[in-house]
């Protein structure tokens, strides 16, 4: 093979190497929710009773119009409720996924930024409910960050807590927080990855799941729970690779 043709058959291999690894590592999109462009329904987002009770799509800056940041029209659940709801969005089963990332927008309607009565919880749960919670408390502790496994919807009674302090506390959305990206990752090996991208200490929240375990995915759940103060969401978006 002459010396041109051999550099043009090299050019050829080292694309075609190329592009089987930009496949292999691309990440398709699973649900991608914002709740400025539409409903609970529209969206896909219901409760385990049907539409959504105690959440709404609501819009802090109407009530507060000096706000200088604005979450916009974003899921609420209100504070100091007595029910517990949960707002589930359920997708087509992902079994043993390469990667499976969640990110997410999620804060506080009003409170002190440290006030450490305040979490919330996200799920990412099998069509049974089974899997894994993620918890955040608005504080700066060992366990403002904590992550536990699920059985049919229900969080176990102790959660296991970060191996150093991590600081969550943040700052409300009337009092000019806005809200806060998080984002939890899984490996193929079952590693996982939790953090706040304005925490600071031991982020991001490492931990390697049992052995037995959940490998198959179906629900995003958000649990509306009796709180000190609003619980706010938005732009929730899941995406996973399952190219071997």
């Amino acid at each position: 093979m002459t010396t041109p043709h051999l550099c043009k058959w090299l050019s050829g291999l080292l694309l075609a190497i190329g592009l089987i690894g930009t496949q292999a590592a691309r990440a398709d999109d699973v649900f991608n929710s914002n709740f400025a462009n539409g409903t609970f329904d529209t969206l896909g987002w219901r409760s385990q009773g049907g539409p959504p009770v105690h959440w709404q799509i609501y819009d802090y800056q109407k009530d507060h119009p000096s706000l200088k940041i604005s979450p916009g029209p974003a899921a609420r659940f209100g504070g100091n409720g007595k029910d517990t709801e949960l707002l589930i969005r359920k997708f087509p089963a992902i079994t043993n996924p390469n990667s499976l990332t969640l990110t997410f927008q999620a804060g506080w309607g009003w409170g002190d930024a440290g006030r450490e009565s305040d979490d919330f919880n996200v799920m990412l749960v099998d069509d049974d409910g089974n899997g894994y919670v993620f918890n955040v408390h608005r504080a700066k502790e060992t366990w403002a960050a904590q992550w536990g496994k699920v059985a049919k919807y229900v969080m176990p009674d102790h959660l296991n807590w970060s191996p150093a302090v991590i600081d969550a506390t943040q700052t409300s959305v009337v009092d000019d927080g806005g809200l806060q990206t998080f984002t939890i990752k899984r490996d193929a090996n079952g590693a996982w990855q939790f953090s706040g991208e304005k925490w600071t200490g031991a982020t991001p929240f490492a931990f390697t799941e049992p052995a037995v375990s959940t490998s198959t995915f179906s629900q995003v759940v958000i649990v509306g729970k009796p709180n000190t103060d609003d619980l706010v969401f938005n732009h929730i978006h899941l995406e996973a690779s399952t190219t071997p």
